[in-house]
């Protein structure tokens, strides 16, 4: 597949619909690398620090809730795929 990106250079609005085209598969790696540091390791390996660990085990089922409400939040943000 390929994808031609035409905008005018003298119009403000054409360069910005382009940065914004430009900045969302950056946008997306950053997404994607919140959901592996602080989603998937909550559910596959937990978390290697201790303190983390500490708090998560003190919030008890609310721990859960806060896991369940970013994944929430980062899914929305990219997509439901």
């Amino acid at each position: 597949m390929k994808v031609v990106l035409e905008y005018d250079p003298e119009n403000y609005e054409d360069l910005e619909k382009a940065r914004i085209i430009l900045d969302s598969q950056k946008n997306k790696v950053i997404v994607d690398e919140l959901y592996n540091t602080l989603i998937r390791k909550y559910y596959k390996h937990g978390y290697s620090d201790q303190r983390v660990n500490e708090i998560l085990s003190r919030l008890g089922p609310d721990a859960d809730y806060l896991i369940e409400h970013f994944n929430s939040i980062l899914k929305d943000l990219v997509g439901n795929d």
